[in-house]
């Protein structure tokens, strides 16, 4: 999902005439994280997904012409979803991280006990 609304963000930037390549995306994503303000639990980190999904759907669905400041505001609206899915698949990889040594801990005992 991160790298379809990177896609889309570098589709907006290329329709308002100021090209990025996706590296230089990825870059502005990874310039934007600050890990210090990556706490929480994933149900919150899946809400923000939510959120940002929502958010870029309601700016899609709007009728008319887009300005040039609403092309700019959906391609921010991209490049927050992809944070969100960047930060959501981090706080899973930490997770199965802290339960491994439990789990092999765990095992370890039980076969201990045998």
């Amino acid at each position: 999902m991160a790298a379809a609304a990177v896609h889309a963000a570098k589709k907006e930037y290329r329709q308002m005439e100021r090209p990025a390549t996706t590296e230089q995306l990825l870059r502005q994503l990874e310039q934007s994280y600050r890990p210090h303000q990556d706490r929480g639990w994933l149900r919150s980190k899946a809400e923000d997904i939510r959120l940002d999904i929502a958010a870029a759907e309601r700016q899609l669905c709007t009728s008319g012409l887009r300005s040039p400041q609403d092309k700019q505001s959906l391609a921010a609206s991209y490049m927050r979803l992809a944070l969100n899915c960047i930060k959501a698949q981090l706080a899973i990889a930490l997770e199965t991280q802290k339960q491994l040594p439990v789990q092999e801990e765990a095992a370890s005992n039980f076969i201990m006990t045998m």
